[in-house]
């Protein structure tokens, strides 16, 4: 277990060093700060402008959404650049379960979504509705974006996973982002949409999310946020369950075969293939 917590920790530092410690100071400042903010206010000042709703029903969905990009984008990149960065030869050979190798890295950017949320979060409530931010408010929010980023988590990694077989899993990931804003309720309710599509939400994690915010902040309602918080967990770790399969799939591909060279930029030296059969 010591040995498992250790990978775990040296993947956390690891992603750490190839996300912010390379960047300079104004991107980190940019990426991590300024954009996600201008995002929230964006979005907010525009649905409010259009429709008639309680301004605090967008600035639950605004709070909400800032998950996705680092729990959906930044998750799959970093694992689909296993293949790019021709390091999936050794995540192939380690004798460590691939979940504790990619763990790590889902951990940190669950924390860079919760420094965004908690930017994003202070400059809506304070820019909106400053009434309404209270210790309670507040403390409620942190608690529900951290399930929020553990379930979106899972889409994170399939998406990542499935990116071990692409050139570039950019696009992929930019038409997950789109559908959970258009199938979570963030700015606007799913009965807009024709009746058959609309079960499209149940398949998004941040969809229960997003009703258990709403719930708390719009309706002072909280009967249904345990059966809620079940089930987003519940979709995430399918999505997971999904990458683990898919990468067995692409592991005994690799061993059966000899095919690392469709998923690496670099071909394996047969060298290496014949040690992975030992």
């Amino acid at each position: 277990m010591i040995q498992k917590l250790k990978i775990i920790y040296y993947n956390v530092i690891f992603t750490y060093k190839i996300h912010i410690k390379w960047l300079p100071t104004m991107n980190m400042i940019l990426e991590n700060l300024i954009l996600p903010v201008l995002s929230g206010i964006f979005y907010v000042a525009v649905a409010d402008y259009i429709s008639d709703r309680d301004i605090i029903f967008y600035v639950s969905g605004s709070i909400c959404f800032t998950a996705v990009g680092a729990s959906v984008g930044g998750i799959s990149m970093l694992i689909s650049s296993e293949r790019r960065f021709g390091t999936l030869y050794a995540t192939i050979g380690s004798v460590f379960h691939p979940i504790y190798l990619f763990l790590g890295r889902i951990l940190y950017w669950c924390a860079v979504g919760y420094f965004r949320f908690m930017a994003v979060f202070f400059s809506l409530f304070l820019i909106f509705i400053p009434e309404r931010l209270t210790f309670q408010v507040w403390l409620q929010n942190s608690l529900l974006y951290f399930l929020i980023c553990i379930a979106l988590s899972g889409i994170g990694y399939f998406v990542g996973i499935i990116g071990l077989r692409k050139r570039s899993v950019m696009g992929i990931s930019s038409l997950v982002e789109s559908l959970l804003l258009l199938f979570s309720e963030i700015y606007f309710s799913k009965e807009l949409f024709p009746q058959y599509i609309r079960g499209l939400c149940n398949f998004s994690p941040l969809y229960y999310g997003v009703n258990i915010c709403r719930n708390m902040l719009v309706y002072g309602r909280y009967d249904t946020v345990f059966r809620d918080i079940v089930a987003m967990i519940a979709v995430g770790c399918a999505y997971m369950a999904a990458g683990t399969v898919y990468f067995y799939f692409i592991h005994k591909k690799i061993l059966t075969e000899g095919k690392i060279d469709l998923f690496c930029y670099n071909s394996a030296p047969s060298q290496f293939i014949k040690l992975m059969h030992i």
